[in-house]
C-alpha cells in the first residue's frame, strides 16, 4: 500500500488549515510558566524555535523537548506540553524530534491522566507522529491512541491526523466515522471545522468514496453551511463536498 502523506496537490492546503488551527492556541513563554530548565534548553523555547536555519540537530531539540515532559510540578508539566503541542502544531519539523522511544513512553503515559487538556495534546503529538512515520507504529499503538478519553473536539482532532496517512484512511474511518457524521452535527464551531476536516481527507481515498462513505453525509454539509456564516467553516465544507463529488453516487 502506498504510505505517502498526502497528494502534492493537496499539501498547500493542508499546511494552510493546519497553520489556520495553530493560530487558536496560545504559546505561553518559558518565563511564565516556570518549568526549571537548563539554561540550552530555556533558551531555545524562548527564542530560539522559530529561528530559521537555527544550528540545533533534532537530537538536540529531542532532548529540550525531553526536559519539559519530564517536569514535576503539575501546572509546569501542563504548561509546558501545552507549548510543546503549540510549537508541534504551527512547525510540523518538531515531529522529527519527538521520534524517541522515551518521549513516545512519556506521551502515552499522559494519554490517560486525569485532567483532558493533558491526553488531548499527547494524543494529538502522538497521532502527528504515527501519520508521518506510521512504519515506527503497530496497529495496537493507533488502537492505544483512538481509545484516549478526552474531549470530542481532541478525539476528532487525533482522528483528523491519523486520516492524514492513507494507508490508516480505510480502519479509521470504519472505527471512527459515526464520530466524525456526529460532529458535523455539533454546535461547537471547532468540533465543526475538525469534523469537516475529517471528510474532506476521506475524500483522497477513492476505495472509501465508492461505498462506505454514506451519500447522506452531503446533506449533512450543505446543513453546515445554510446554518453557518464562519469563513473557515464554509471554506473547509466546500472543499469536502470538492472531494466528495469524484463520487458518481455524491
Amino acid at each position: 500500500m502506498e504510505k505517502t502523506f498526502l497528494k502534492m496537490d493537496t499539501a498547500a492546503l493542508l499546511e494552510q488549515a493546519q497553520l489556520q488551527a495553530a493560530q487558536d492556541e496560545i504559546l505561553q513563554p518559558v518565563a511564565k510558566w516556570g518549568g526549571i530548565l537548563s539554561p540550552q534548553a530555556q533558551r531555545f523555547f524562548h527564542d530560539g524555535y522559530e529561528v530559521a536555519g537555527a544550528e540545533v540537530s533534532a537530537e538536540l531539540e529531542g532532548r529540550y523537548f525531553l526536559e519539559v515532559l519530564r517536569l514535576t510540578d503539575p501546572a509546569n508539566l501542563k504548561a509546558g506540553l501545552s507549548t510543546l503541542h503549540s510549537i508541534v502544531r504551527g512547525y510540523s519539523k518538531y515531529y522529527a524530534c519527538l521520534l524517541d522511544g522515551t518521549i513516545i513512553d512519556i506521551l502515552m503515559k499522559f494519554t490517560r491522566a486525569a485532567d483532558a487538556s493533558i491526553p488531548d495534546k499527547a494524543a494529538y503529538l502522538l497521532s502527528g507522529l504515527m501519520a508521518r512515520y506510521p512504519g515506527k507504529f503497530t496497529n495496537e499503538n493507533v488502537a492505544m491512541v483512538l481509545k484516549y478519553s478526552g474531549t470530542e473536539f481532541g478525539k476528532l482532532d487525533v482522528v483528523a491526523n491519523l486520516l492524514k496517512f492513507d494507508g490508516y484512511r480505510a480502519d479509521i474511518w470504519k472505527l471512527e466515522g459515526k464520530r466524525v457524521l456526529s460532529g458535523l452535527e455539533s454546535s461547537s464551531i471547532p468540533v465543526i471545522y475538525k469534523a469537516l476536516f475529517c471528510v474532506w481527507l476521506v475524500g483522497f481515498n477513492d476505495v472509501l468514496l465508492k461505498g462506505s462513505v454514506p451519500t447522506n453525509i452531503i446533506k449533512a454539509i450543505n446543513a453546515v453551511i445554510q446554518g453557518n456564516r464562519t469563513e473557515k467553516i464554509i471554506r473547509i465544507a466546500l472543499q469536502a463536498i470538492e472531494n466528495l463529488l469524484k463520487s458518481k453516487p455524491m
